[in-house]
């Protein structure tokens, strides 16, 4: 399953970014956002925790929006500012999710343009898994 290899990955990285910030002192601004989000993955205990994280990067890629602001109760026009035309993007990401995950299934055009909020979101992806 990918999961697992995906650990061994970022216990890998995460021991060489360990090696580089302690060589260093410190992490320039996208190295910490990187070890930042690693340590969050890190802590994740099964695929659900890992879908909410990915559409939250998702949506924070296209909201422009830092991922700590949204929320699952934000809407995805009024607060992230993402229009009926943007949400087609969401088709594409969210069935990458799905791929990474192994799941056989796939989110529509259509059910992306139904969406209003990012429980939506979690909700629509983790029903394909």
């Amino acid at each position: 399953m990918k999961i697992d290899a995906n650990k061994e990955t970022l216990k890998k990285l995460q021991s060489e970014l360990n090696d580089y910030k302690a060589q260093v002192g410190h992490l320039p601004e996208t190295m910490q956002i990187l070890y930042d989000n690693l340590k969050i993955v890190k802590s994740f205990e099964n695929k659900a925790d890992i879908v909410k994280f990915q559409i939250y990067n998702v949506l924070s890629f296209l909201s422009d929006i830092d991922i700590v602001e949204i929320k699952d109760i934000s809407h995805l026009h009024f607060d992230l500012g993402l229009s009926n035309g943007e949400k087609w993007i969401l088709k594409r990401k969210f069935n990458k999710i799905l791929e990474n995950l192994d799941s056989k299934n796939f989110v529509t055009e259509e059910e992306c343009s139904k969406l209003k909020y990012v429980s939506e979101c979690i909700k629509l992806v983790n029903s394909k898994l």
